[in-house]
């Protein structure tokens, strides 16, 4: 996202005033604070819904809030990244993003911890920790590698700097790469949810 926003709103001086609008320090003070406020707020609306809806019986609530997430994740996204003629639009939505698309984390948790035996709990959450983090880890590769294929870069023969002389591209190897990890993630989620809510029922009737 650094890059992407860097190379689409890079800083702009007003010919007549000489005065700069730095989009840069915009970018990373919004950032942060979408990032703590709108992460914080999805994460703990996301468990707090799973756990109200799936109280009143509706044991596939925690695998709706993962495929919300999931779906509301990608337009949000794509606004974000495919509108970049006005960093104010590109900004909102990128708060909009963070806002409904990490509200999955809590319950995918839960689903697991509910699932797996006790012995096998502690495997399981590094498991997931582990794959989150290489999944992760291959997305930026994978982008870096896209990026420099596809980025054209100018280098300024007085300062060295190299600049994109097609930054929305930017947008649309970022909005390709969500696209395919949250769209994939939505079956899975779904058969996810199907496995607890049999569990779950099976752990009824063991009660009665």
């Amino acid at each position: 996202m650094p890059k992407y926003f860097g190379a689409v709103y890079p800083d702009v001086t007003d010919p007549e005033t000489g005065e700069v609008t730095s989009y840069t320090d915009y970018y990373f003070a919004l950032n942060a604070i979408i990032v703590s406020l709108m992460g914080f707020c999805s994460a703990f609306g996301g468990g707090l819904i799973s756990d109200k809806f799936e109280k009143k019986g509706i044991l596939m609530t925690k695998a709706y809030v993962c495929l919300f997430a999931g779906i509301a994740g990608i337009p949000t996204a794509a606004i974000c990244l495919l509108v970049n003629n006005n960093f104010w639009i590109s900004i909102t939505f990128l708060g909009l993003e963070y806002l409904v698309a990490e509200c999955w984390f809590a319950p995918a948790i839960a689903i697991v911890l509910n699932t797996i035996s006790p012995e096998n709990k502690g495997f399981a959450i590094s498991a997931f920790i582990y794959l989150s983090t290489i999944s992760g880890t291959l997305g930026t590769w994978l982008c870096g590698f896209l990026t420099n294929k596809y980025i054209i870069f100018e280098t300024d023969p007085d300062t060295d700097k190299k600049t994109a002389t097609n930054p929305d591209d930017y947008g649309k190897i970022l909005c390709l790469l969500i696209v395919i990890s949250y769209g994939g993630s939505l079956p899975f989620f779904w058969m996810a949810g199907k496995e607890y809510t049999a569990h779950k029922k099976k752990e009824k009737l063991k009660e009665e």
